[in-house]
């Protein structure tokens, strides 16, 4: 009975986790219709020691050449789970004008 317990306790803390949104942004309440443009970074620290890199700017960028990308709205995300965090940005917004690339 006591090694069940032992298993059952070991079995919750393995599994306990939280989930929370550390910010939300917006770039501009005006968006103008355009094509959307994602990009997605995600990244693990330690302890909360240690800061993740999290950049999409470069990315979302390649997905509008040539065009301005106007409401920008951003997500950040911490996931804790014991001595490690994952931390996830989502980005989007709206490709205005972008350039017809042609291969």
């Amino acid at each position: 009975m006591k090694n069940i317990s032992i298993f059952a306790l070991l079995i919750s803390l393995s599994l306990c986790g939280c989930q929370t949104i550390v910010s939300v942004s917006n770039s501009d309440m005006m968006v103008k219709k355009g094509q959307t443009v994602k990009a997605f970074d995600s990244q693990m620290g330690i302890l909360n020691l240690t800061t993740p890199d999290l950049t999409v700017s470069k990315a979302l960028a390649e997905k509008c050449p040539g065009g301005t990308i106007t409401g920008v709205e951003s997500t950040l995300r911490k996931r804790d789970l014991l001595f490690v965090q994952f931390y996830d940005l989502d980005v989007k917004g709206s490709c205005q004008n972008p350039e017809v690339v042609t291969k």
